[in-house]
């Protein structure tokens, strides 16, 4: 009986240290739809992903993922990459180098782990004081098409809201915080409207 009751508390105050929070991301520099944009030529992609993966907090700075959560990550991506890529029913091939590829692929992962100034008096007041606040460029997507020499960065910011009133609906943000969500739909845009 002992044995569960530590991880059972464990898992409780998790819950409750981001209970009174709702997080989501936000695409910053979206390009707008361009409907009358047509791409009639065939979809051979030869991609390469460049990816870096760390994080940072205000007391210790930056620091670099583990190469093997660095790997699990950067191979998630490459599923996101190509789960887009079926969608457009185009051919599939990944670079082993960057001359070799005709689509460029950056992703910078740099999440903060630090509260926000405004986020402190909020846990101080115990989530009586209502914050909220934006922690900026969490992840940078950079895309570049060779072949029709076009390219852009998207920079994704991490909005956040925090008081005691979102205590029974803080479940949703474990639903809505998807990277990779957002890293499709960056994906999306880019292809559909560069």
């Amino acid at each position: 009986m002992n044995k569960h009751i530590k991880p059972i508390t464990l898992i409780l105050i998790a819950l409750l240290l981001c209970s009174c929070s709702i997080a989501h991301y936000e695409i910053v520099n979206e390009l707008p739809s361009n409907q009358s944009h047509t791409h009639t030529e065939e979809c051979n992609i030869s991609y390469f992903l460049i990816f870096t993966s760390g994080s940072y907090t205000n007391t210790f700075g930056s620091k670099k993922d583990t190469d093997e959560r660095t790997l699990k990550l950067q191979n998630k991506y490459q599923e996101s990459i190509e789960n887009v890529l079926k969608n457009k029913g185009c051919k599939i091939t990944q670079a082993s180098n960057q001359n070799q590829a005709n689509f460029i692929i950056e992703v910078k992962r740099q999440l903060s782990r630090s509260a926000l100034p405004q986020e402190w008096l909020t846990g101080l007041s115990f989530g009586l004081i209502p914050s909220w606040g934006t922690r900026p460029e969490q992840f940078i997507y950079k895309f570049e098409d060779k072949r029709r020499k076009t390219k852009h960065s998207y920079a994704i910011d991490q909005q956040s809201y925090n008081h005691l009133v979102l205590f029974p609906v803080f479940w949703v943000t474990f639903f809505i915080l998807d990277e990779f969500n957002v890293f499709e739909e960056t994906f999306n845009n880019f292809i559909e409207n560069s």
